[in-house]
């Protein structure tokens, strides 16, 4: 079987690889075959958009798959290295993924999970009593069964995962499908929105990525220049820059400002979901509807960031100081939602080790640990960036 990370490729040398690749997969006579050729979808963040943009190495041609292979199935490796702690759950993504990429004859399924994180150690919980897992897995349990019972039949109906919650938690249980559903779009959309390719280069559950050789938040001159990695999304930049020569975009693509009413619109719902369930008495609920809480108010954070970044960056290329003032308030908006997080998550979770900071010395550093609460100063320089901004 080939390396994990698929065929490596370089430019113009990548059909040239693929092509040397497959022949010689074709002169393997394995008795018990087929042979399974594996490649991580989209780089090490496959929990980002459906649509394929690329394997670890860079893009991929259909050198694999026309002709139809004989000896041997193709694999897709989606990794989750952007969420670790907050428990994450959307069936429509999995079934749109397994739709659009998993569902080819010659298609043999998925591998999924992690590199950077192994799912046996609960080192997240700080509240312990009526905890009722052992090991990181069983907090995730929602990921596990989405993954497995959808790859194994696509039509499982919502019906079965929203029983699992009846059966836990009886009738407070009743919305938690629906809103893990619409919550968990947070983390989805912010890999899509942001292009990163290793392991390290995002961690979507902190909205953190790699600066050189340091990973720490992506503040807001970040995200205005990041390229998107999903074709269908327009950077900041690209969308600022477009308007400023009477660019008009297309309905299907997923500009700033319809991304912010898309994680809106989710995260006030999902909110509104979980609102009146009443977690008294039961730990492992009340960490469920605080997971969803969580990223319900990452979203709405990263609503009221793209908003200002996108005022930020008009005001820089020449717009007015009405510009600048929502600019502001925008990423006040977006620091008051970070706010409510630490609020959720402070008395719950516990600082964790986190590989993504690791320095270059590839060994862990007394700073190595994650908290929304640890990088707070980060994320309020966004405001000051604001303030101090001038045109160009």
């Amino acid at each position: 079987m080939p390396s994990s990370s698929g065929p490596v490729m370089d430019g113009s040398t990548s059909l040239e690889t693929e092509q040397l690749t497959r022949r010689n997969l074709e002169k393997i006579d394995f008795a018990d075959g087929p042979v399974w050729l594996a490649a991580k979808y989209n780089w090490s963040h496959g929990h980002s958009t459906p649509t394929l943009v690329g394997v670890h190495g860079g893009e991929l041609t259909d050198t694999y798959f026309k002709p139809e292979p004989k000896n041997y199935k193709f694999t897709w490796i989606v990794r989750n290295e952007d969420f670790f702690a907050l428990r994450w759950g959307d069936p429509s993504f999995i079934r749109k993924h397994i739709a659009e990429n998993g569902s080819a004859s010659y298609m043999g399924g998925y591998i999924i999970g992690s590199e950077t994180y192994i799912p046996a150690l609960d080192y997240f919980t700080a509240v312990k009593d009526g905890v009722n897992w052992r090991y990181a897995f069983e907090r995730q349990w929602l990921f596990y069964k989405l993954w497995g019972r959808l790859t194994y039949d696509p039509e499982t109906p919502d019906a079965v995962f929203a029983q699992q919650f009846h059966q836990k938690y009886g009738p407070r249980g009743h919305n938690l499908l629906r809103a893990f559903e619409l919550a968990s779009k947070t983390p989805l959309r912010i890999a899509s929105l942001f292009n990163s390719t290793w392991d390290h280069t995002l961690y979507s559950e902190g909205l953190m990525a790699l600066d050189e050789t340091t990973t720490r938040y992506i503040g807001v001159d970040r995200l205005i220049a990041q390229p998107v990695l999903d074709p269908a999304y327009v950077s900041v930049a690209d969308y600022v820059e477009g308007l400023s020569r009477g660019r008009r975009f297309a309905a299907d693509r997923v500009t700033p400002p319809v991304l912010a009413d898309q994680l809106e619109t989710d995260c006030r719902e999902a909110l509104r979901l979980v609102a009146k369930i009443d977690t008294r008495g039961n730990t492992a609920l009340m960490y469920e509807v605080a997971d969803v809480k969580t990223w319900s108010h990452l979203g709405l954070h990263l609503a009221e960031k793209l908003r200002g970044a996108t005022a930020l960056e008009r005001f820089r290329r020449g717009g007015n100081d009405a510009d600048k003032a929502r600019a502001i308030t925008h990423l006040e908006n977006a620091l008051a939602q970070w706010d409510e997080v630490i609020t959720i998550t402070r008395p719950i979770y516990r600082d964790m080790l986190l590989t993504h900071m690791i320095g270059s010395s590839k060994a862990l550093q007394p700073d190595a640990a994650f908290h929304w609460a640890l990088i707070r100063t980060q994320v309020a320089q966004d405001v000051e960036v604001a303030r101090t901004a001038a045109r160009r």
